[in-house]
């Protein structure tokens, strides 16, 4: 037989059975509320300025930030994580952001799952926009959707607090139980698939 064909055929084989070790839970929808808390000034500030430009549009602008995410608007609800990421001034005539961050959970039920936001919020001072979910860890494991933001109080310069509606489909962290080891996508997880 051709070797180029035996080599094709073994490829097709092992790529199309997937091993039971690698197996999905069903897919679930979620929706997620709750509010981004940034703070440009004092002591703390959650959100600097990276790099500045001289032009009147701030173009090419870059923000570093690691946010609070909070249940509510008010500054003092119970903290369940932070936005990280970056934020870029991406037009030169529209002062639209690029925006890059995961929103990490830090208690309750998703504790140490993220989720991975891309996107284009265009002009952020307007009162709601719409950027990507495009991806996620743990609970949140190969999320897909979108995400609504609702600007709830904007200082320019000193403090903005954002109220986000989720909606995205995803794995989760759990799996089939394997029948031999315990792993979910090639990563040891007693906890959640222990055999």
């Amino acid at each position: 037989m051709n070797p180029y064909i035996s080599s094709f055929l073994l490829y097709f084989l092992f790529t199309a059975i997937p091993p039971s070790s690698q197996s999905f839970t069903q897919e679930t929808e979620t929706h997620l509320h709750l509010y981004l808390h940034e703070n440009f000034t004092g002591p703390n500030p959650t959100s600097i300025t990276a790099v500045t430009t001289s032009t009147p549009s701030s173009f090419g602008t870059i923000r570093v930030f690691e946010n609070e995410l909070r249940e509510g608007a008010d500054p003092i609800s119970k903290l369940i994580g932070q936005s990280q990421g970056t934020g870029t001034t991406a037009s030169r005539d529209e002062g639209s952001s690029l925006v890059e961050a995961n929103f990490v959970f830090t208690i309750g039920e998703y504790k140490g799952s993220t989720l991975a936001i891309f996107g284009r919020p265009i002009r952020l001072l307007l009162s709601s926009w719409e950027v990507n979910v495009i991806g996620g860890t743990g609970k949140f494991r190969l999320a897909r959707g979108y995400a609504i933001g609702r600007n709830i109080v904007v200082e320019p310069g000193r403090n903005i607090i954002v109220e986000f509606d989720l909606y995205f489909r995803h794995h989760g962290a759990g799996c089939s139980k394997p029948s031999s080891a315990s792993y979910c996508l090639n990563l040891k997880e007693p906890s959640v698939c222990a055999t």
